[in-house]
């Protein structure tokens, strides 16, 4: 890298002091040596380091590409070479080629500020609106002094508008600029903006070293950009990096005011009796138009990824990922009919976990045993947390055969060893599950007073449990009685299924029937343990 830095100075000494001391065709030739340098250092980055992401790159080349053809074009001007179209040609080149390198350094500062969208535009508008003064007071008048064509006048406004735009927003960037890369892109845009204000106000002074100080700029800008794609930082110049922090972005009162320069500026001639800037009032006010319609876009986006996103919250659980109690229910209400089955999912022996490893130990079985769950089930099947250690199972287009090979394959995926903490343990779970027209008739009125109690107190201790599921030691009930308070009356502790049908619940006609019948057979199955 030392020697990167030594050869660009080197470099940059000589082709200044060439410049300084040919004339005519010997300093076009120098010009011309000075774009082609830096073209063939980026093909050679190109060929050699295969960088990731060279689209910046290939604009770079095209850039340079219509430069030398300007450059090009001033060697035959020295020679006596008549090139159709008069003077236009080479600042039309000029400003395409300019074009094609800021078009790179735009790509690059879009790699560099992920996240920060707002805040590149809004540092380009600052540029945006610098411009105006800088154009209005400083150049305007020099190129209407030498009556310069209304074209060239346009272009170099065009010209000073995307320098200072991109300056802006590579400043944004001025974080990531500890590459040496990007710090040798910065100085080459900068350079090219100095020889664009250069190139005017040196146009009708008489010394001959105030007309080479603007090729000696120029040159010493694209030797800066040959030296961006050499430094071994350039192999990742050109890639995405991380997230960045948000940063602040300019107040609406701010960036009103920089929005308001340009029009003001223009028109202020009109205050002592001459005429309004119109190409500041036409090309400034459209690129500021492009900028403010991406900034809307920007902060549209914005918005819809804040609303995906806290619609994503609302539905889902953040420990494990998996859909919450609200979200699996809402999907559950959405796809309700027939042969639609829902598996309603208690942990066992969890507690004890909590307990004697701790709460994070416990957060991390949940999240294995939601990995289990959904690797378990078929595509398409639903898994959601609906309370601290119970999870819903929905799947569609199942019949009682399916659904208990189902659960029989869920209970062995939860059941397998699993470490945490550097311990392994051992948790079970208990599967209740119910199914769309299965069982007794039901009472298409909906739950019984009873059984809509026994749903609700269950969903009300269900957020309470968050994450511990503290009171299921072991996975059983007290069959002494606890278990008739926690169902709201409608499980008899002493009695059988019959029982159940009294409550008229099995053959749930509902998908909150559908969960509370899961519900009461998963806790019939704890009571009285079945064989897998």
């Amino acid at each position: 890298m030392v020697i990167l830095h030594r050869a660009y100075a080197l470099a940059v000494v000589v082709t200044v002091t060439a410049l300084l001391a040919f004339d005519g065709p010997a300093e076009a030739f120098v010009m011309l040596l000075s774009g082609l340098a830096p073209a063939a250092a980026i093909g050679w980055h190109l060929r050699r380091r295969r960088p990731g992401g060279p689209l910046p790159w290939h604009l770079a080349l095209v850039g340079l590409g219509l430069l030398t053809g300007t450059n090009l074009l001033g060697l035959g001007a020295d020679l006596g070479v008549k090139v159709p179209g008069g003077g236009l040609v080479a600042p039309v080149l000029m400003a395409a080629g300019f074009l094609g390198l800021l078009s790179a350094s735009a790509v690059v500062v879009t790699r560099h500020t992920p996240g920060d969208g707002g805040g590149v535009i809004d540092a380009a508008l600052i540029g945006v609106g610098a411009a105006g003064p800088l154009w209005e007071f400083v150049l305007r008048p020099r190129l209407a002094a030498g009556h310069a064509p209304a074209a060239v006048q346009l272009l170099a406004l065009a010209n000073l508008l995307a320098l200072l735009a991109t300056l802006g927003s590579m400043r944004r960037i001025a974080r990531t600029m500890g590459t040496g890369s990007l710090r040798y892109l910065y100085v080459s845009i900068a350079l090219g903006l100095a020889g664009v204000v250069a190139s005017v106000l040196a146009a009708d002074l008489p010394h001959p070293v105030a007309t080479q100080v603007v090729p000696a700029l120029w040159a010493v800008a694209y030797l800066s950009f040959g030296a961006a794609a050499l430094h071994p930082a350039a192999v990742t110049l050109t890639e995405p990096v991380g997230r960045q922090p948000e940063r602040p972005t300019l107040r609406l009162a701010h960036l009103g005011a920089v929005l308001s320069i340009n029009p003001v500026v223009g028109a202020l001639p009109v205050l002592w009796g001459g005429k309004a800037d119109a190409p500041l009032l036409s090309v400034g006010t459209l690129v500021v138009i492009g900028l403010v319609l991406a900034r809307i876009g920007q902060l549209l986006r914005q918005r819809a990824e804040a609303e995906s996103a806290l619609a994503h919250r609302a539905s889902h659980d953040e420990l494990t990922g998996l859909l919450n109690r609200h979200g699996v229910l809402a999907r559950l209400e959405e796809s309700f009919g027939a042969g639609v089955g829902v598996l309603y999912c208690d942990l066992d022996r969890f507690k004890p976990i909590n307990d004697t490893l701790g709460h994070l130990a416990g957060d991390e079985v949940l999240r294995q045993v939601a990995a289990r769950l959904r690797a378990a089930v078929r595509p398409g099947d639903l898994v959601g947390r609906i309370g601290g250690d119970e999870f819903l199972i929905v799947c569609h287009g199942v019949d009682a055969t399916r659904a208990d090979a189902l659960r029989r394959r869920l209970t062995a995926a939860v059941g397998a060893p699993m470490t945490v903490a550097g311990h392994q343990v051992d948790v079970g779970v208990t599967i209740g599950t119910a199914l769309t027209g299965s069982g007794p008739a039901l009472d298409k009125s909906g739950p019984t007073p009873d059984r809509r109690g026994a749903a609700s107190g269950r969903a009300a201790t269900a957020p309470v449990q968050a994450g511990t599921a503290t009171g299921k030691a072991g996975g059983a009930l007290d069959t002494a009685g606890t278990a008739t308070g926690k169902a709201g009356g409608a499980l008899d502790t002493a009695g059988s299924a019959s029982d159940e049908a009294g409550t008229a619940l099995a053959g749930p006609g509902t998908a909150e029937q559908l969960v509370a019948e899961a519900d009461r057979k998963m806790y019939d199955r704890k009571r009285r343990p079945v064989t897998v």
